[in-house]
């Protein structure tokens, strides 16, 4: 995995996401608040490196860090967002803005401001927002990018990608359906993306004979969401008890067949890759 990575947000798969970010990460920087991309768009950067095409996305995920119970420096931010870069608020969702340019932004809070792992502001709209794993990854999970304006951010690595949508998923299995196809998709890709780190890193795992480097991904994948969950007991064995009941039901999972598309064809596969990705967890 390089320590930097080079974007070109010019590419027409990240139409308008340049001017984005501009806007976002200046009002950020203003209200120091820190911040990384995550979801489809944060795997979608990574696979634009080696020109990987996958299903485009419309909206920004961006994890916002706040370091305090109250959520007025929250607020601040959104108002600031509104009333000075021209953003406009949404009916049915506290947490999501829309751009000038059209785009949909979930600023989704995580930090002190957490309840029970969660998020819960009054008022309209949705209320409540699940944000269990985002400060680990915020520790432990996170890849530098540099994009070709020079704006600077950080985006979830893939791996961490992977985590968080499995609790994603797991939270609210019936919006999440997208979550297994873009896993699938990450094992897939994993080892051309980041072939250097794992011939540096994890060359033990090429001792098997035979071995796929779909498997050899998946461990590592494996291995890298235990180094970002080993500090939270609880959520690393929620993790793995939500991959072994996905393993244990198999083909009436309904993660399992949503794996199922153009990157992982078989049930088979899907399942087999779930179990290395826990051999990798739990080593």
């Amino acid at each position: 995995m390089k320590d930097t990575l080079q974007i070109d947000l010019s590419k027409a798969r990240f139409k308008n996401f340049k001017s984005v970010f501009e806007k976002l990460e200046e009002a950020l920087i203003e209200a120091e608040i820190d911040f990384y991309v995550l979801g489809a768009l944060a795997r979608d950067m990574q696979f634009s490196v080696e020109h990987i095409d996958t299903r485009t996305t419309a909206d920004v995920d961006l994890a916002v860090y706040i370091n305090s119970r109250e959520d007025d420096k929250y607020k601040s931010l959104r108002n600031n967002l509104v009333l000075n870069y021209d953003f406009r608020e949404t009916k049915n969702n506290n947490f999501a803005l829309i751009s000038p340019e059209g785009v949909t932004i979930d600023l989704l809070p995580f930090g002190e401001i957490e309840i029970q792992d969660g998020v819960r502001f009054e008022g309209e709209g949705l209320l409540n927002i699940k944000v269990n794993g985002f400060k680990e990854v915020h520790l432990k999970g996170l890849q530098e990018v540099i994009s070709d304006n020079e704006v600077t951010f950080k985006v979830a690595n893939l791996s961490s990608i992977v985590l968080l949508k499995l609790i994603a998923f797991d939270d609210r299995p019936e919006w999440r359906t997208n979550d297994p196809g873009d896993i699938a998709s990450i094992i897939a890709n994993y080892f051309d993306l980041n072939a250097d780190n794992i011939y540096e890193n994890h060359n033990d795992l090429f001792e098997t004979d035979q071995v796929e480097l779909t498997d050899i991904a998946a461990q590592v994948i494996g291995r890298e969401i235990n180094i970002v969950l080993k500090e939270n007991e609880k959520l690393h064995e929620r993790v793995i008890h939500i991959i072994e009941n996905h393993i244990s039901k198999a083909e009436k999972s309904p993660f399992i067949l949503g794996m199922i598309g153009d990157f992982c064809k078989q049930i088979d596969t899907a399942v087999l890759w779930m179990k290395t990705i826990l051999q990798g967890i739990n080593e």
